[in-house]
């Protein structure tokens, strides 16, 4: 719920800088899910399987927040 949470906010900047840092802040929170899963997993406390298979759809967050940062940076930067 952080990381959505982290990108709502962001969008509700008024600017892409600080839409950005939320973005980065929304990277944290889905390694933290990523890391406890696994952990949850590796405790027995879940089917390793299935905490591996949500802590990889975590994982798999993380790369399109930084691809929509990547994108943001590449729209500050303007036409070369």
């Amino acid at each position: 719920m952080s990381v959505v949470a982290n990108i709502i906010e962001g969008s509700a900047r008024p600017t892409a800088r600080e839409y950005s840092r939320f973005l980065h802040v929304a990277i944290g929170s889905a390694s933290e899910m990523s890391y406890l899963l696994t952990l949850v997993g590796r405790l027995s406390l879940a089917p390793i399987a299935d905490s591996y298979t949500l802590a990889e759809r975590y994982r798999h967050v993380t790369r399109a927040l930084l691809n929509q940062i990547a994108a943001l940076h590449r729209l500050n930067a303007g036409p070369n």
